[in-house]
């Protein structure tokens, strides 16, 4: 379970990662990110000057300075262009020296000359220049630009504007609009994953509420007739994990509609993020609980002759660390922002987080804190189990009549059973889907481009440059890859909830709830139900 739990976890914070503005400015003169084009050829990159600020405002009306997008894969063709991560960086420090090599004043325009042995095509490139609104015909497609992408792939915007005009502030922004919205690939991708899920959760739901319908008469007074277990299954880990599913996909229902600059965006996936964590922290404190023997042999209240009170500081521990648990899951997703990735310039890509950001100090403390919690929610189940096994088969629960389904003989293997599925089916999908990533990578790796011997060490850059975005554009754009390990986590969990409805809610396995009992064993002090520490 803690295998696919991981998974999960990764598809929550890349809803918090790569979503920073796409606002170019003096300080951020490059932006790149995923672009997906279709038939219909509706993917397309979007730009306009939004505002500009100068020492004389007289000059504001005549300000006209280059525009370049191409995509990241084509570099090389360029002989003096710099890869983004060269630009990005010079471009805040020296552009005066960037600006002698690469721009053509005259014209206003980049320069754009063939590296031997490459070649440049013009209907893959934009390149003019951009300008604020004047009201003048001629200059229309100048002020608000849209390129239509040739092909699918990962773009770059540069912007240069001059240095010896007196500005004091600019701001260019930029969208990269795929065809089917403003959604990365990597966030289309889950969320057409996550509409699949809804209809497959409620048509499950919907069997297993039939199934416990006839088992209670169709009476919802005799709800009490379930099994602790066979309700929480289907009330407490289906049904929430169904409202999830929903809640994440309404989320990125939203982030595909809205510019991915506006503050809305950022929001909606910090929230989009903090449910799925919530929810993943919840299903370990379940599973946990369940390790500990809750439903099989404990419960918290309630009368009945099947079970003994679980025990109140065990329960109490345990609620703790799901709390502190989602505590400092928050604060990451406070801190770990945007700004702090290794590559700013980079939008809509997971990346990671840069070590000396202003928070990496805390970033730092945040992920050691979680990674202990991790080993806990992953030893924990595992010690537990074999307490609970063995009290079990010790000092079994009462069979309430003598069943067969109560025996204790059936709920030792019917506890055993669900561990071994609960951890070891999760193996098991994790194998098959780094099976199917392993081979689109290998098969993606056929198209590698192949590159002559660099002639320079600033050639040898703009090639280690090309490879790391074909490198992206492979791990972003490949559906296999981003299918397989999105699949993969709800895949466990219907298998999970398909095996635990035959092993325990077919037959109303574990402990039976009733109200109407009074029983005073349960509330006695008996030591060999006690699943502290000292057992």
């Amino acid at each position: 379970m803690h295998i696919l739990i991981l998974l999960s976890y990764f598809f929550a914070l890349i809803l918090a990662k790569g979503g920073g503005s796409t606002i170019l400015d003096l300080k951020s003169g490059v932006i790149c990110s995923p672009v997906v084009q279709s038939k219909s050829n509706k993917g397309h990159i979007h730009l306009y000057v939004d505002s500009i600020s100068t020492k004389d405002h007289t000059t504001v009306d005549s300000l006209r300075f280059p525009a370049l997008i191409f995509r990241a894969t084509h570099i090389a063709n360029f002989t003096d262009i710099p890869p983004p991560e060269v630009y990005y960086e010079v471009y805040q420090n020296n552009p005066s020296d960037l600006y002698a090599k690469i721009i053509d004043s005259e014209n206003v325009k980049f320069k754009l000359e063939p590296f031997e042995g490459f070649h440049i095509d013009s209907n893959k490139v934009w390149n003019d220049f951009i300008t604020l609104d004047h009201d003048i015909k001629e200059e229309q497609p100048h002020v608000d630009v849209k390129f239509v992408v040739p092909e699918t792939g990962i773009y770059c915007v540069y912007i240069a504007p001059p240095v010896d005009q007196g500005i004091l502030d600019i701001k260019v922004p930029v969208q990269f609009k795929n065809e089917y919205g403003n959604l990365s690939y990597t966030y289309y991708k889950i969320y057409t994953d996550l509409r699949v899920t809804i209809i497959l959760g409620i048509i499950l739901f919907a069997v297993l509420f039939h199934h416990i319908l006839k088992l209670i008469d169709k009476d919802f007074n005799n709800l009490n007739k379930l099994s602790i277990i066979s309700k929480g299954i289907i009330f407490y880990v289906l049904g929430p994990y169904i409202t999830v599913v929903i809640l994440s996909c309404g989320c990125l229902f939203i982030l595909n509609n809205i510019s991915s600059s506006s503050q809305g965006s950022v929001f909606v996936g910090k929230l989009s993020s903090l449910i799925n964590v919530c929810f993943n922290c919840y299903i370990q404190f379940v599973f946990l609980l369940f390790t500990m023997g809750y439903g099989v042999i404990y419960y918290h209240n309630g009368q009945s002759n099947q079970y003994r009170m679980f025990p109140q500081k065990q329960l109490s521990r345990a609620f703790g660390l799901l709390i502190a648990n989602i505590f400092f899951y928050i604060l990451l997703l406070i801190f770990d922002s945007p700004s702090s990735t290794k590559m700013p310039y980079l939008h809509g890509v997971l990346t990671s987080s840069s070590d000396s950001g202003p928070n990496s100090g805390i970033l730092l403390a945040l992920n050691f804190i979680l990674f202990i919690y991790s080993l806990f929610w992953f030893i924990a189940p595992i010690v537990y189990y074999f307490k609970t096994k063995k009290l079990i088969a010790s000092f079994p629960p009462s069979s309430g009549g003598g069943t067969e389904s109560n025996s204790s003989d059936r709920v030792v293997r019917a506890f055993r059973l669900s561990i071994w599925i609960i951890i070891g089916v999760p193996f098991v999908v994790a194998l098959v889907a780094a099976f199917f990533i392993i081979s689109n990578i290998q098969e993606s790796a056929t198209t590698a481009p192949r590159l002559p011997p660099p002639t320079s060490k600033d050639r040898e850059i703009v090639y280690h440059s090309l490879i790391s975005f074909w490198s992206l554009e492979i791990l972003e754009l490949q559906s296999g890859v981003v299918a397989a390990l999105a699949r993969a986590s709800i895949v466990y969990v219907f298998i999970l909830v398909i095996s635990m409805f035959f092993i325990w809610v077919k037959d109303n396995n574990g402990l039976v709830v009733d109200p109407q009992a009074n029983d005073p064993v349960q509330y006695s002090e008996v030591p060999e139900f006690d699943i502290s520490d000292e057992e």
